[in-house]
């Protein structure tokens, strides 16, 4: 049977990224989203329902994605409430403690795309790191409503989606 690891999340960072330096040269951010799913409450309202997924996004090889990060906290004040856009894969991390086994999901990040700053929904120009750990300026989105409450398009209906 064939196997596909593949995560795609839009979230705001939890907290200012941090980062961890190897012996042998290699440097990874570590950093938390908080992803939004929409559910409807008993009352029939639409809320949201938070679900926080912890990242890692290293230096390898050419990539330098990493790097690329700290310049944008120290630049451009990358911190706590960024939306931010990631690809990667889901990775299983196990240890030892009091004898059982602990184990928790996390995502390792391909691709990281800067979409907004915190309550600026007015959509600055972002900056996207491919797997190559370029960086380039992307078009602000014209078809996005710069009204938009928290990234939500107000046209869309939870229980008739446009695909």
């Amino acid at each position: 049977m064939a196997n596909f690891n593949r995560v795609v999340l839009m979230g705001r960072l939890v907290r200012k990224p941090e980062f961890v330096d190897f012996r042998n040269g290699g440097r990874v951010a570590k950093f938390s989203l908080a992803v939004n799913n929409r559910k409807k409450s008993a009352d029939g309202k639409w809320e949201d329902d938070p679900m926080y997924v912890d990242c890692e996004l290293y230096n390898r090889g050419e990539s330098k994605q990493a790097d690329t990060v700290e310049r944008l906290v120290h630049d451009r004040g990358l911190d706590k409430g960024w939306s931010v856009l990631i690809e990667g894969k889901l990775v299983q991390d196990r240890w030892e403690k009091d004898g059982k086994t602990q184990s928790k999901l996390k995502v390792v990040v391909d691709s990281f795309q800067l979409i907004s700053e915190p309550r600026n929904e007015g959509r600055p120009n972002g900056v996207s790191m491919g797997g190559n750990g370029s960086s380039s300026k992307r078009a602000s989105h014209p078809e996005v409503d710069d009204n938009e409450e928290e990234g939500y398009r107000q046209d869309l209906d939870d229980d008739n989606p446009p695909f």
